[in-house]
């Protein structure tokens, strides 16, 4: 019985590792205001945070700026949960 607890744990472990790995597809930005922009992780090149600018770089699309001091909060989830 001593063997088996480890190994639920571990196999626990990986399964919640695992979806919360898939889960995070998306980029959301969230202004001071309110109003929620989101990103497709598979769509962006690079993030970068130049002259106190949040730089997106997007893969065969326009780049966006965003000002840091008027990001009210940025986090990462499913498409499904637009906040």
């Amino acid at each position: 019985m001593k063997h088996s607890s480890p190994k639920i744990i571990l196999i626990l472990f990986f399964y919640l590792t695992y979806i919360g790995v898939w889960a995070q597809n998306t980029m959301y930005i969230k202004d001071k205001i309110g109003d929620v922009t989101h990103y497709q992780l598979n769509t962006l090149r690079s993030i970068t945070f130049p002259n106190e600018n949040l730089q997106i770089n997007k893969i065969g699309e326009a780049n966006s700026s965003v000002l840091i001091s008027k990001i009210g909060s940025l986090f990462f989830g499913d498409e499904s949960e637009k906040r």
